[in-house]
C-alpha cells in the first residue's frame, strides 16, 4: 500500500496534478455523479475503479460483477 500510495502520488505530481486536489475531485464525482469537464459526464464509475485499487473487497466485487458480464456475454454470443 505504502508503495502504490508514493508511486501515485509521484504520478499525480509528474502530471502537474495535486494529491489533495484530485481526492477532493474524486469525492465530488461520487457525491454528485458529474465530471470535471463537462457537466453531464459521469465520472462516478471511473473513482469506483479507483477505489477498487486501495480497497480489496470493493476491488474484489468488481472483478467478480465484470466476470459475470464476460461470461453472460458468451453465453448470448453461442
Amino acid at each position: 500500500m505504502e508503495l502504490f500510495e508514493v508511486t501515485f502520488e509521484r504520478f499525480v505530481s509528474r502530471e502537474g496534478g495535486s494529491l489533495a486536489v484530485l481526492m477532493e475531485d474524486c469525492r465530488v464525482a461520487l457525491e454528485n455523479k458529474h465530471g470535471w469537464l463537462f457537466e453531464d459526464e459521469n465520472y462516478a464509475a471511473f473513482v469506483a475503479w479507483m477505489k477498487s485499487v486501495l480497497d480489496f473487497e470493493h476491488f474484489h466485487g468488481v472483478m467478480r460483477k465484470k466476470a459475470k458480464q464476460l461470461v453472460e456475454g458468451r453465453a448470448t454470443r453461442k
